[in-house]
């Protein structure tokens, strides 16, 4: 058993022996102002220690496998009797005695409960010493950091919309893809546990305080809306925000690509309640430097909207048609540099005359949604392209595609890891029924290659299409979807319909849908194997609907 005495005041114990080791723990100093984030909710501290290696904690002397500990000005002092000669790893955690978290010495991990509800007093922070040698009494200052991201969201209108009858009382807010536990061991100062993602659904409640100040440079003009704390991984990561209030009328407002990371704050803020909206989101200072932010541009014309797809981190908002009446301002391409790219087509359409978006491998994370891509028929090319080595993530959701003369979407950088293609429809309008140089070669074309060749071994890259709609076969040349070398595991195909799979607009797919879809994969002897055709093609029949 281990001997551990605990106090909470200013000062370091005396050492008085040989391995009697004082932790003065700290939480951090900047925390001193009183605001949210303060930290001063986290009033308890538990701790267990671990010979370095052993995943079994250390039992002390009351027979537990943890001790705990009371704050008193952000800090408190912790004192074991450590034996000579050994390396030990030991975790700390704090945190309000209430707050919805399971510490688990044993699992050596914390796990969330997001559906308990989100304030200030659930405010935590972390650390771990691993490998701490013990060789003579000693004395050690650590500082606990967050292992969360605070986000927060404000208004500029809210006086406006209340005049016009939107009283906003309460907020709910979702977030989609954060975690429920936090693994102490991974990583340098641990890390979320990849397998515990899930959306974070927080129900109405209040506004917060009237005391509170949104945290922004010039809050003057910014009603606080919501304040929540997420778990992160320690590196950034881009999701979706979806906002709503209590009232029925209001129709709920989904951020794409919000960056979040850990002990960071992230603000979203601007004209939330009225029309037409317009909104920031920026990654804020005070629990971690920023070093990027991301604002929301709007655009109306081909110029602007070059221009934001050069920003880092950026929300973009069409606010109209581009069309033939601009022809002449169209550029070459659409390159996408920037590194975080979200595009909202706002129900508008977008023409390109030689090929829409062209996402450059600088760009890590791409998104476009809700609207219409117009490509002119007379060129062989693709609305979408991700081709080069650096993306990670594309989104592609409520798009309808217009007269592309190649591939849909076609997707071939070897360094993607997730790909969604969600709510899409693969139109025929502008297509010459007699004409097959306007045909279509595919409607989504995903393959792995690097330097030239498939990659083998496979990718682990995670794709999922769902519930798009795919119309006129007769206008495809080569395969509805052609997917080459990604894991099965990976791949969700569901709710997806194709029509006119039959007769004179199928033409010569008539009576064969589903050799339209292909799932291409090599096998150990270097054979294509299409395993989407295995069991008389089991697995395009469960995700497919003919109509």
């Amino acid at each position: 058993m281990l001997g551990v005495v605990s106090c909470s005041n200013d000062d370091v114990p005396e050492v008085v022996a040989d391995g009697e080791t004082s932790f003065t723990v700290r939480l951090p100093e900047e925390l001193a102002s009183r605001t949210f984030g303060d930290g001063k909710s986290a009033t308890t501290l538990k701790y267990a220690v671990y010979e370095h290696d052993s995943t079994e904690p250390v039992t002390f002397a009351d027979g537990k496998n943890f001790g705990t500990a009371s704050f008193n000005n952000l800090q408190t002092t912790v004192s074991l009797n450590l034996p000579r000669g050994k390396h030990y790893d030991i975790i700390f955690w704090a945190q309000n005695p209430d707050a919805p978290y399971t510490f688990s010495a044993e699992n050596r991990n914390v796990t969330i409960d997001y559906e308990a509800g989100y304030t200030e007093e659930n405010d935590a922070f972390s650390y771990v010493l691993k490998n701490f040698a013990i060789t003579t009494a000693t004395s050690q200052t650590v500082t606990l950091k967050r292992p969360f991201a605070q986000l927060n969201i404000g208004t500029t209108d809210y006086d406006v919309a209340k005049l016009l009858g939107l009283e906003v009382t309460q907020t709910a807010v979702t977030v989609k893809d954060v975690y429920t536990q936090f693994n102490f061991m991974d990583g340098e100062q641990g890390d979320v546990d990849k397998d515990s993602k899930t959306d974070a659904a927080f129900a109405l409640a209040d506004l917060p305080a009237a005391g509170e100040t949104f945290p922004v440079t010039d809050p003057a003009n910014i009603k606080y809306l919501s304040m929540n704390y997420i778990l992160v991984p320690a590196d950034k990561m881009t999701t979706s925000v979806t906002f709503s209030c209590n009232d029925t009328d209001y129709t709920p407002y989904t951020f794409e690509n919000v960056p979040f990371q850990r002990n960071y704050r992230t603000n979203i803020y601007g004209q939330l309640l009225t029309a037409p909206a317009e909104f920031k989101v920026e990654i804020d200072p005070s629990f971690e430097k920023p070093d990027y932010d991301m604002p929301v541009v709007e655009v109306s014309n081909y110029k602007e909207l070059k221009a934001a797809l050069a920003m880092e981190n950026v929300n973009i908002h069409l606010t109209k048609t581009l069309g033939v009446s601009a022809l002449q301002d169209i550029p070459a391409a659409f390159e996408v540099t920037g590194k975080n790219v979200s595009i909202d087509l706002g129900g508008r359409k977008l023409w390109s005359m030689t090929g829409s978006f062209i996402v450059k491998g600088s760009c890590e994370s791409f998104s476009i949604s809700n609207g219409e891509l117009w490509t002119a028929r007379s060129n062989k090319l693709s609305p979408i392209y991700v081709t080069e080595a650096g993306t990670k993530k594309v989104n592609v959701s409520n798009v309808t595609f217009q007269q592309f003369a190649w591939d849909g979407i076609q997707i071939t950088s070897p360094t993607v890891e997730e790909i969604n293609i969600n709510g899409c429809k693969f139109a025929d309008q502008g297509r010459n029924w007699s004409n097959p140089a306007y045909n279509c070669h595919r409607y989504i074309h995903i393959e792995f290659r690097k330097d030239g060749s498939y990659m083998v071994p496979m990718s682990d890259c995670k794709v999922n299409i769902t519930d798009n709609l795919f119309t006129m076969p007769r206008y495809v040349d080569e395969e509805a979807i052609g997917l080459y070398q990604v894991n099965p595991a990976g791949v969700t195909f569901s709710g997806n319909t194709l029509n006119n799979y039959s007769g004179s607009a199928a033409g010569k797919w008539a009576g064969k849908p589903y050799e339209l879809f292909n799932f291409w994969n090599l096998d150990e002897a270097g054979q294509w194997v299409n395993w989407g055709a295995e069991d008389n093609y089991a697995f395009i029949k469960a995700g497919l609907n003919l109509k």
